[in-house]
């Protein structure tokens, strides 16, 4: 069963709408060769690349819109190092809850992970925070011999908004 609906909720013609809200899972993401994980609560979509309308100009790292309604939601790019990137492969956006809209950020993949495959452990970074809502990350998940850290949901949406000044 989780592998249908895996199946249907990262379809090419399906928009994943909250469905993981209380689902417990996980989003696994690269950006780059580099992978992070979000909480699957904290994400409001899921969405391919060719249904959105990308921006050639990809001014303030904004490299895609989403339309929905009467909004329309930015989806920053970013390089290895979390800065605007001018340009990039993607293949999806994750959309975080934000405002005055949602917010998204290209990945180079997207993997849905349940609850019960993932261990991540909490941490506090050391020194002052780098975004203005607090840290980046506030875990860690070890995985073999990979270190996979956990995006805080709120302090990664303001993070993005903060790029586009």
């Amino acid at each position: 069963m989780f592998r249908s609906y895996v199946a249907a909720a990262l379809s090419p013609l399906c928009i994943t709408e909250s469905p993981l809200a209380n689902s417990g899972q996980f989003v696994l993401f690269r950006i780059g060769d580099t992978s992070y994980l979000v909480p699957g609560s904290a994400t409001v979509a899921i969405e391919k690349r060719d249904n959105l309308s990308t921006e050639d100009s990809n001014r303030g790292g904004v490299c895609a819109w989403r339309t929905t309604g009467d909004q329309r939601w930015p989806v920053y790019l970013l390089d290895a190092r979390l800065r605007p990137s001018g340009s990039g492969h993607w293949e999806r956006a994750i959309f975080l809850p934000a405002r005055p809209q949602p917010v998204g950020i290209a990945a180079t993949a997207v993997q849905l992970l349940p609850q019960n495959e993932v261990s991540p452990v909490p941490f506090r970074p050391l020194g002052p925070p780098p975004a203005g809502g607090g840290h980046l990350f506030n875990a860690a998940w070890v995985h073999d011999t990979n270190v996979i850290l956990v995006f805080d949901p709120a302090t990664l949406a303001l993070f993005l908004l903060n790029r586009a000044d």
